[in-house]
């Protein structure tokens, strides 16, 4: 908690999609971020001054922040600037008040650094002082968080754009088969020595295996191995080693729970999509 809170690309993120939730706010558009599906969210928005305006002003925030994804080194995961679909939930997060302003969490953590340092003789206090200093000038929590933004959530995009490009020019009936090719495969495709179109059930085939392992995901182990201890302060924080990690039943769906009190607060007469409250987005 001592070491959270400082100035990263992922807060710089998040200020600006907090501040499109105040903008979507005092432009009346609540009505669409609880009632809406998150899909259509652009054509509804698209259809009246208002949402057109807030609509440019998410582009902006998309050309600043827009070259990452949600899930770390997976082509599959689109980038926020090529599917904002993701984007708009978060900012429906907000607007239903599921997360705090995130200055906040600097707030906390320069709070909760004086009450450690109160609790203190001066000579502890000067050595708590000093070393908290020293942590803080290596930051490995900011530095994760920032390496993220910088590596492992855009590092995916280029080939992203290269396998869905050969998937065009490969005749697939979906662009995205491509991502069950392997690397020989595609530059295969490439050369024009096969087609996707040709690759049909072995495409087929390994989206079913993929898909059978990809629902058994939460019940995987982050590491596997006993009695291996971990000191390395960023992988403690990557993998979380050393503690037992929650059961997936116990893991909370915080956009569930935001879109379910947004929807809770809707109000008959107010859904620009037509009667669709108990549609998830």
């Amino acid at each position: 908690m001592l070491l959270q809170g400082e100035d990263t690309s992922v807060l710089a993120a998040d200020r600006q999609l907090w501040e499109l939730a105040r903008a979507a706010r005092a432009a009346g558009l609540e009505p669409v971020f609880r009632s809406c599906r998150a899909e259509e969210m652009l054509g509804v928005l698209a259809s009246s001054p208002e949402g057109a305006e807030w609509a440019s002003q998410l582009g902006r925030v998309l050309q600043r922040h827009g070259e990452r994804s949600a899930v770390m080194l997976d082509v599959t995961s689109a980038s926020w600037a090529e599917d904002p679909v993701g984007v708009l939930r978060l900012v429906a997060g907000h607007l239903a008040g599921a997360d705090p302003a995130p200055s906040r969490s600097a707030e906390r953590r320069e709070k909760l650094t004086a009450r450690t340092a109160a609790r203190m003789a001066t000579p502890e206090r000067r050595r708590f002082e000093e070393l908290l200093s020293k942590a803080r000038t290596a930051n490995f929590v900011w530095w994760n968080e920032e390496h993220n933004t910088v590596t492992d959530l855009r590092a995916h995009l280029p080939l992203r754009r290269v396998a869905l490009a050969l998937g065009r020019i490969g005749g697939a009936r979906d662009p995205s088969d491509a991502f069950c090719l392997t690397f020989e495969e595609l530059e295969a495709v490439a050369r024009g020595d096969g087609t996707l179109a040709s690759m049909s059930d072995l495409v087929a085939a390994r989206r079913e295996y993929h898909g059978s392992w990809l629902e058994r995901r939460a019940e995987m182990p982050s590491v596997l191995g006993e009695g291996a201890v971990i000191s390395d302060p960023v992988l403690v924080e990557i993998l979380g080693a050393g503690h037992k990690p929650p059961a997936p039943a116990a893991l909370p769906d915080a956009g569930a729970d935001a879109r379910a009190r947004g929807l809770r607060r809707h109000r008959a007469g107010s859904d620009p999509c037509g009667a669709r409250a108990g549609r998830p987005a």
